[in-house]
């Protein structure tokens, strides 16, 4: 009998193959209903982004599907006090050092020590992963999105890793039940986080199959959130004209 492995005929594939495109085809399938699930809140969070910018006289023409970011003739000069706003609340978040203490779970000598030192680590990490710039970074996302996240991540020096991950490019399972994400029977069946990485990077990856890693080709996608690819058009000034034809309201 034949490994399963193995292809039989021509044109025929094997049943590791098959379950890795099964795989595939559930994960684009959950992602398509995360994605249509957070729309709405999409285009919340891109009305608030332009707010924040300064494009306080942009509109939306329904009959016409476009944004103009400007509606009448003459000058208005906005002024932007939400920015300010944010940046104060940003600031008091952070307008403290914090102190970490470690407490140990025996009364032995040996465990205040360790105690003491994990102290010492915790203070460390906190300046060389830059936490209080990150937490900035969270807070000011969670003004505008209400959520924040981080990433945890240790490098190949060993060293403790801190990414701010982008709102736009994190989807939850619209059918959670819990604000635990892990939570075995009300949490998340899945957390899909999108990455813009490079050609050479991926190819360059040995966790990949060398024939599937062959494959792969650039799709010139900014981003995944339609939103967020019109707002950084807007941010890299691509699309600062009286009137945009990309975005489009359902």
């Amino acid at each position: 009998m034949k490994d399963d492995k193995e292809k039989k005929e021509d044109g025929q594939v094997t049943r590791e193959e098959q379950e890795a495109r099964d795989r595939v085809f559930k994960s684009k399938r959950l992602f398509r209903v995360a994605e249509d699930s957070r729309r709405k809140y999409d285009w919340e969070w891109l009305v608030r982004n332009l707010y924040i910018r300064g494009y306080h006289f942009a509109r939306y023409n329904r009959s016409t599907n476009t944004v103009s970011f400007s509606t009448r003739t003459g000058v208005r000069i906005p002024v932007n006090l939400v920015t300010a706003h944010m940046r104060g609340v940003r600031n008091q978040v952070t307008s403290f050092q914090p102190k970490w203490e470690v407490l140990p779970k025996v009364t032995s000598e040996s465990a205040f020590e360790n105690a003491r030192y994990s102290g010492k680590v915790l203070d460390y990490i906190y300046e060389k992963s830059q936490v209080r710039r990150k937490i900035k970074e969270i807070v000011n996302d969670a003004l505008w999105s209400s959520v924040g996240v981080w990433q945890f991540d240790v490098d190949g020096k060993g060293d403790v890793v801190i990414t701010r991950v982008d709102p736009y490019d994190f989807y939850v399972d619209p059918n959670i039940k819990s604000p635990n994400l892990n939570d075995p029977e009300l949490g998340a069946e899945f957390v899909d986080k999108v990455v813009q990485t490079s050609i050479d990077a991926i190819k360059k990856n040995k966790e990949y199959r060398k024939e599937v890693r062959d494959q792969v080709k650039a799709d010139n996608i900014t981003a995944s959130a339609e939103y967020k690819k019109f707002l950084i058009q807007v941010t890299n000034s691509q699309l600062l004209q009286a009137e945009c034809f990309f975005l489009y309201y359902l």
